[in-house]
């Protein structure tokens, strides 16, 4: 019997450390698109430093990057790039979802409830030795 505890509580904590591992690997956020910064020069940023953005440029290429400074013109990445204002024709920056989150957590519960289950039938039927 003691076999059969040991197996699983081992399956139970590992159920737990993968789900840990599966909530830090993936984000809980999305990209959502700002106002076009081109359209009006003379207004403020719609980011922030520090914000993590994707800047498509006029050339079609997109630039994932950490926001290290802004001025009036242009935006500076963590890297020293500078992407001036003209040629940005896109800005989405990161930000959390509360639904994604909330179906990841979920399903992540049912799957380790399930398989709870799994192992504790299992070992009532003695298929854990």
């Amino acid at each position: 019997m003691g076999r059969v505890y040991h197996r699983a509580a081992f399956v139970t904590r590992l159920a737990s450390a993968l789900t840990a591992i599966v909530l830090m690997v993936s984000g809980c956020s999305s990209m959502h698109r700002l106002p076009n910064p081109a359209a009006t020069p003379e207004a403020p940023w719609p980011v922030r430093i520090g914000d993590h953005v994707r800047l498509t440029t006029r050339d079609g290429r997109q630039h994932e990057l950490t926001i290290q400074a802004m001025d009036s013109d242009a935006i500076v990445a963590a890297g020293g790039a500078r992407y001036d204002r003209r040629e940005i024709q896109t800005v989405e920056r990161r930000q959390f979802n509360g639904k994604k989150t909330a179906f990841l957590v979920g399903g992540l519960t049912a799957g380790a409830l399930l398989l709870m289950i799994a192992v504790a039938e299992a070992s009532l039927v003695g298929g854990l030795q």
